[in-house]
C-alpha cells in the first residue's frame, strides 16, 4: 500500500500537566509503559502501511523528536523517505498538514497521504490498520476521509462527525465507509447524549486520509492566499528568513473548520465507521 504518512507532533505540552510539559509534551512520553513513546507507537502502528514518513513538529521539539530515532522503526525501503519538518511557530493543524502535503506532492506527484496524531493510544492495532486501509481505498476515489470512533459514552471533550446512511464501500473485514454529513464542535452533555441515542455520530479523532491533489485543490478554492503561501514555502529552504516570514503570515486554522467542514457540506468527505 502506498500511504504517505504525516504525523503532526506539536502542541504546548499542557495536556497531562505536570507529567507533560512544554519541553516534554505528551507524545514523547511512554504513558502506556510499553517501552516506547506515544510517537514511536504511532510510527509502529503505521509502519506496514507506510510508503514515506513526514513528522511535523515545533522547532523547540526538533532535538527531542530526532532522539526518538524514528527511521530505525521503518522498513528498510522506507528509511530514506523520512523527513522531519520544523515549524517556526504553532499554526494549528492546517499549517502542518498543508505544508507536508504540498512537499509530498512536489516530490512524488499526487499521492495518497494520511495525517495521524502523534499522541493517540490505540489497543486494537489490527482493527486500526483495517480502518486505515478502508480510508485509503475511499481516498483513491477522491474523498477526504476521516476515521470516526464509535462513541462509548456521551463525551463532551471530543468533537463529533455526523454520518449519513449512504455507504460508499464495504469490503471484507474492513469497516464501512459512509458519506459524512457534518462536523460538530464539542457538545454539551445533553447534546452528546442525544448523539448517542440518535446514532450515526462518531468521535472526531482528527485523522484524515486524502489524495494530495484533492486536498490542495480544496485549499486553493477555499483559501487561495493560504494556498499560494504554502506553494511558495515549498520552493524555499525551511528555516531561512524568507521561509519564516511566509510561515508567520499564515493564519492559524484547524483543518476541520478550514477544509473538512465546508467540503463535507458538498458531499466530499467520508468517514470510516471504526468501532
Amino acid at each position: 500500500m502506498s500511504l504517505h504518512v504525516i504525523i503532526p507532533a506539536g502542541g504546548p505540552g499542557s495536556r497531562l500537566w505536570p507529567l507533560s510539559r512544554a519541553a516534554q509534551p505528551k507524545f514523547l512520553l511512554d504513558l502506556l509503559g510499553q517501552g516506547s513513546s506515544l510517537l514511536q507507537a504511532t510510527v509502529d502502528r503505521l509502519c506496514p502501511l507506510t510508503a514515506s514518513l513526514t513528522v511535523v513538529t515545533g522547532a523547540s521539539h526538533g532535538e527531542a523528536v530526532a532522539s526518538q530515532n524514528l527511521p530505525a522503526r521503518l522498513n528498510p525501503e522506507v528509511k530514506s523517505k523520512y523527513a522531519m519538518l520544523l515549524e517556526p511557530s504553532r499554526k494549528n493543524s492546517l499549517g502542518a498538514i498543508a505544508w507536508a502535503a504540498a512537499r509530498l506532492q512536489a516530490k512524488y506527484g499526487a499521492v495518497i497521504a494520511g495525517s495521524f496524531a502523534a499522541d493517540h493510544a490505540i489497543k486494537d492495532v489490527s482493527a486500526f490498520r483495517q480502518a486505515v486501509t478502508a480510508a485509503v481505498k475511499a481516498a483513491e476515489g477522491g474523498k477526504i476521509v476521516t476515521i470516526g470512533i464509535a462513541p462509548s459514552r456521551p463525551a463532551t471533550a471530543y468533537g463529533y462527525i455526523c454520518a449519513s446512511d449512504t455507504i460508499l464501500r464495504a469490503e471484507g473485514d474492513q469497516p464501512p465507509v459512509l458519506v459524512a454529513k457534518s462536523f460538530k464542535e464539542k457538545p454539551s452533555e445533553p447534546q452528546a447524549r442525544n448523539y448517542l441515542e440518535t446514532g450515526g455520530y462518531f468521535w472526531n479523532a482528527g485523522m484524515f486520509v486524502f489524495n494530495t491533489e484533492i486536498l490542495l485543490s480544496h485549499l486553493r478554492e477555499l483559501l487561495p492566499s493560504y494556498y499560494e503561501t504554502i506553494q511558495e514555502m515549498v520552493r524555499l529552504t525551511p528555516g531561512t528568513a524568507e521561509f519564516v516570514t511566509l510561515w508567520e503570515s499564515l493564519p492559524s486554522y484547524p483543518i476541520d473548520t478550514a477544509i473538512a467542514e465546508p467540503v463535507a457540506a458538498r458531499g466530499g468527505v467520508a468517514v470510516v465507521a471504526a468501532a
